[in-house]
């Protein structure tokens, strides 16, 4: 199962990723990350983002990414008539989907 949730928090957004998969081993904990956790994380920070990766003790991964509650784009300005959503849309809110496996 993959379930993915969005929030507002604190104008921030929190999108998070998590798998009800296999414990890692030991071995593929202490990895650094391949070419695709590499490229997830310059993609986070390009936006002002954090991004981070979690191995419950019991099975699964969580990806996770911090976002600030007003993304820009690089190289590109936000004008103030643009419409956006901003995390205090979703202060109160939670966004999550379920998909089985």
């Amino acid at each position: 199962h993959i379930i993915l949730e969005l929030r507002g928090e604190n104008d921030a957004f929190i999108l998070t990723v998590t798998d009800d998969g296999q414990p890692l081993d030991a071995v593929h904990q202490r990895r650094s990350g391949g070419i695709g956790t590499q490229i997830m994380n310059y993609r986070a920070n390009s936006i002002g983002g954090t991004l981070w990766i979690e191995h419950p003790r019991g099975g699964g991964t969580v990806v996770g990414c911090r976002l600030p509650g007003r993304i820009q784009p690089p190289g590109q300005s936000l004008r103030d008539d643009d419409t956006e959503l901003t995390a205090n849309d979703l202060s109160d809110a939670k966004v999550s989907a379920n998909f089985p496996g």
